[in-house]
Formats: C-alpha cells, structure tokens, sequence
C-alpha cells in the first residue's frame, strides 16, 4: 500500500488520501505516510460513506484545517454516514453527531 500512495503521489505530487474501512485512512503528502483511526461506529450501511468522507475532507480545508485535522474529520463524518441506513441524515441525525463543534473545536 505504502509504496502505491507514493507512486500515485509522484505522478503528480497531489495529497493521496485512501479509506480503509474500521483500519481508518491513510495518507501521503510527501512528507511522510500517515495512518489516522477509524471513528468506532456501528456500520448499518457503506453507501455514502466515501462521498462524505471526501466532501468533509473539503469543508476541513476550507476552515482552515491542515491535513490530519481534515482526515480526522472525515472519518468521524464517514463514521456517521455508515451508522445509519441510507447515504442522507435527517436534520436531527446530523445534530446528534454534533459535527459542528467538532469542526469548530479543532477536530478534539
């Protein structure tokens, strides 16, 4: 694995980001591969689950997180997704999660 994020990363020295499920995500920026846990959840279904992890990841950078805050949040987001039947969270079910302040928070 280690050596195809740092092929993938050479062809054009961009972030590689891959999920792993419950072994959690692992990334490459050139400086160095970096694995980040998996959030501890109750899997009811996977669809969504990487949609939501990628558009996390992009809501992260654009509050100014650097890169393992982001993968850190995206896990905990994907970890919600899969917690729950269907890819879409009612009002409510995204409250409980409370992805709000963990964003505002620092990803804590």
């Amino acid at each position: 694995m280690e050596d195809c994020l740092r092929y993938l990363y050479g062809l054009n020295h961009n972030l590689v980001v891959v999920t792993m499920g419950a072994s959690g995500t692992m990334y490459y920026d050139g400086s160095g591969i970096k694995t980040v846990p998996a959030c501890k959840t109750r899997v009811k279904d996977t669809i969504g689950a990487g949609d939501s992890h990628v558009a996390a990841m992009i809501a992260g950078y654009s509050k100014g997180l650097n890169t393992e805050q982001c993968v850190r949040l995206a896990n905990r987001v994907a970890s919600g997704i899969v917690s729950i039947q269907g890819p879409v969270m009612t009002r409510e079910m995204f409250e409980q999660q409370d992805f709000a302040s963990y964003i505002l928070n620092g990803c804590i």
